[in-house]
């Protein structure tokens, strides 16, 4: 009992010593990390960015930025300013680290993004002090390019700052206070050493760029200095595609920036310049297009003097850099080198692999155990391999059997002392097929890069400005109580080929998009990302031929914005282009003279390609919905295609509005009717609010005409339906309501609980006039 008693004391001391030894780490760390020694502080950080702060930590322990003391950051983000640029860089990489932790985590911690928030400034500051000895020492430099000692400064230099922009990226894409400090250091004259965020970046962009060009086209023998020289030029391009990102994320949306961007001596002539310079880096030439269209987006058609400044730069600029990259990209995926079927082949069979070595590992390491499990003598061993090998002789023949057995059983003999050399080599190349697995996926991704990248520029691009609002005297449009879908088909009508709510300028720009044939591209490069060879199909497909999740997710998302693009360019503001009629295979011959695969036949066969892509759908839904033409073109296949994904599928919201559309907007047939009101009637919502409000619209867009097959209306009970769904829907808005409330950041959802609102209102009204006419 003594002993026992005396073990619970002792426990008891280790705990609280080990709360003693924690507080004393941290503490330590702390004065490690602000020690005078430089070489003690460059240990210190040196340790957290291979620990803590290394770039596969998350995939050791989850939620690990949560986890680092905020004291041990602020520490930390004071050694960016280090006098020691080699623990200023450290220190600079573990705060990038642990941003780009945050933004993959999607940390909300307020506390946290207040303190990180400040960092900006911080980041910026030592920016500029990089710049400046870069600028004042290029002259020097330029007598001595090899000088081991003048590239050993300048690859540090650069390595900083691609850390400071990388840090600033992420900041300005996950925390609004950063970005709001982004603003007012460059709004604010009186801020601390009169940092700039708009000249510093631009600084990075002008000074990188000549770096760049100069350190490209150094030839050198020396081996030396020919590394050091690839690893500053690897710096500086890393740096220009940050600065560029850091100014594209940061002009979104914000109308404030870019008025100080304009008001920036020749910020636009350096942004046109580093857009169309073809040497500098794809990704950096794509965010300074993005700069440029998300400011023409904001320009307003008042201010004709910046919004024709910003057109010429889309149009001589924007455009072209675009077009070639859609060109290059459908050359490249059609041609039978590098094409996207070679390199989902090349990670298929490197997956395989990968496969096979790890059973092979799980399975060699299973033999291992249990042979080391058993411990038997050489005695045992031989005797049971002698009975082993008796029982074999009773099957085979006697000399094949002696010639087999005899080197198995010096190779079993010595199994147990060759395990451990066997399991290092199952090791080895378990490592060297994950190795060719990870190659395989990045040259998938280099290549989808500048693709996706473009996409988004092409998105906010094809989007158009917003229209100046009309003033309440100059809406004649009145929605009255007879308002209905003839009303609604009438409206439809008239506004095709309507572009008098546009300025000339915008008018300039999609004839443009068109004449460069940049939808026509789209739809090429959305068929390649949609083909047969890049789908997972788990009822036709082999293991060996499915494409990874991570892939198939890159797809996706590559489907999704294309199908943005497409939505957009079929547009009411896009009607009347020829491209809206364009035919399949018709480039060279007359629309009537040839088989016609209409534009809505080549969108329905992507949708089935992409499994129900459901930006694809919206596009389908954006055409029908503007343009006679494409309604036109509707087949009994495409309908049996809307009716398969409306029942249930990933785009089953946007397909039950293109039914809607269809039926409300076409004249058609009673089995037609019946076909798609069963099928409408029939739908599980499962609680779900859009689904449902989506059910509504369409059934009140196509029975709100009274010489709407009323006869299908009665037989199916719609009304019935009406009455018994209304109270649930109501149910469901109120749950909504609710979620809303208690997640106010979501400014999304206040919009859809408004429309969920406005169809319960519009649905009591439509039973309570269905009712009298009964």
């Amino acid at each position: 009992m003594g002993k026992h008693s005396r073990r619970k004391k002792k426990s008891g001391r280790k705990k609280g010593q080990q709360d003693e030894t924690n507080d004393t780490t941290s503490s330590s760390l702390l004065n490690q990390i602000r020690h005078s020694n430089p070489e003690t502080r460059h240990a210190a950080l040196a340790g957290l960015m291979n620990t803590i702060f290394a770039t596969d930590s998350s995939s050791t322990s989850n939620n690990n930025s949560k986890k680092i003391q905020i004291d041990i950051l602020q520490a930390i983000r004071e050694r960016v300013m280090d006098k020691d640029l080699e623990c200023a860089q450290l220190a600079a990489a573990c705060l990038s680290n642990y941003l780009e932790q945050e933004q993959q985590e999607n940390n909300n911690n307020k506390e946290r993004k207040i303190i990180t928030s400040s960092w900006t400034v911080v980041f910026l500051q030592r920016l500029n002090e990089c710049i400046t000895e870069i600028e004042e020492k290029k002259s020097s430099a330029e007598n001595n390019n090899n000088n081991p000692s003048v590239l050993k400064r300048e690859k540090r230099l650069w390595a900083m700052i691609m850390q400071c922009l990388s840090a600033i990226c992420n900041l300005v894409e996950m925390n609004h206070k950063a970005l709001t400090q982004f603003f007012t250091t460059t709004n604010n004259e009186n801020t601390n050493n009169n940092i700039n965020s708009i000249a510093s970046l631009l600084s990075v962009l002008m000074v990188g760029t000549q770096q760049f060009e100069k350190n490209k086209n150094n030839k050198t023998n020396d081996l030396a200095a020919a590394t050091t020289t690839d690893t500053i030029l690897y710096f500086n391009e890393k740096s220009l595609i940050y600065a560029a990102q850091a100014l594209h994320s940061a002009l979104d949306d914000n109308m404030d920036l870019m008025k100080q961007c304009t008001a920036t001596t020749n910020f636009w002539n350096v942004i046109r310049q580093t857009c169309t310079n073809s040497s500098l880096p794809l990704s950096c030439r794509l965010h300074c297009a993005g700069c440029i269209v998300t400011a023409w987006n904001l320009s307003t058609s008042e201010d004709d003097a910046v919004a024709t400044i910003l057109l010429s730069a889309v149009t001589e600029d924007v455009n072209p850099l675009l077009c070639t990259i859609l060109d290059q990209y459908t050359t490249a995926s059609l041609s039978n080198t590098n094409s996207n079927d070679d390199l989902l082949n090349n990670i298929r069979l490197a997956q395989q692999k990968l496969k096979t070595e790890e059973a092979d590992n799980v399975l060699e390491t299973e033999i291992i155990r249990k042979v080391t499990e058993r411990k038997e003598s050489s005695r045992q061993i031989a005797r049971r391999q002698k009975n082993a090998q008796q029982q074999k002789k009773k099957k085979e023949k006697a000399k094949q059997e002696q010639e087999e057995d005899t080197p198995m059983e010096e190779e079993e003999d010595n199994n147990e002392d060759e395990g451990a050399s066997n399991n290092k080599k199952v090791q080895s190349n378990d490592k060297d097929a994950c190795e060719a697995f990870e190659l395989a996926k990045s040259e998938w991704y280099k290549k989808q890069a500048p693709l996706e990248l473009a996409l988004e520029v092409l998105a906010n691009l094809t989007g158009l400005r917003m229209p100046p609002l009309l003033d309440e005297d100059d809406n004649d449009i009145v929605m009255d109580e007879d308002w209905g879908p003839e009303q609604e088909k009438m409206l439809l009508e008239e506004g095709e080929g309507d572009t008098t709510s546009l300025s000339p300028l915008d008018i300039s720009l999609i004839n443009t998009i068109v004449q460069s044939r940049i939808p026509n591209q789209l739809m090429t490069v959305l068929k390649i990302l949609c083909s047969n060879s890049t789908n997972n199909n788990s009822t036709t497909e082999t293991a060996d031929k499915v494409v990874p999740d991570t892939i198939q997710d890159s797809l996706q998302e590559l489907r999704s914005k294309c199908g943005a693009c497409i939505g957009n360019c079929m547009g009411e503001h896009f009607a009347g282009s020829s491209w809206i009629a364009t035919v399949e295979g018709n480039e060279n011959n007359d629309n009537t003279s040839v088989v016609v695969v209409g534009l809505l036949q080549q969108l329905c066969t992507v949708l089935v390609e992409s499994n129900g892509n459901h930006n694809i759908a919206n596009a389908i839904a954006a055409g029908l919905r503007s343009h006679s033409i494409i309604r036109e073109q509707c087949q009994p296949d495409d309908l049996t295609v809307f009716i398969q994904f409306a029942s249930s599928s990933s785009c089953q919201r946007e397909a039950i509005e293109i039914l809607g559309i269809l039926c409300s907007c076409e004249t058609h047939n009673e089995e037609v009717n019946r076909k798609v009101c069963s099928t409408l009637l029939s739908i599980e919502t499962k609680e779900n609010v859009e689904i449902q409000n989506e059910i509504f619209n369409a059934l009140m867009d196509i029975y709100g005409n009274d010489g709407c097959h009323p006869a299908v209306f009665e037989s199916l009970n719609v009304l019935n339906y009406f009455q018994r769904i209304t109270p649930k829907f109501k149910h469901m808005i109120q749950q909504r309501q609710q979620q809303r409330d208690s997640n106010t950041e979501e400014e999304d959802q206040v919009v859809l609980v408004e429309q969920f609102k406005e169809t319960l209102l519009n649905a009591s009204r439509f039973i309570s006039y269905k009712k009298g006419q009964l």
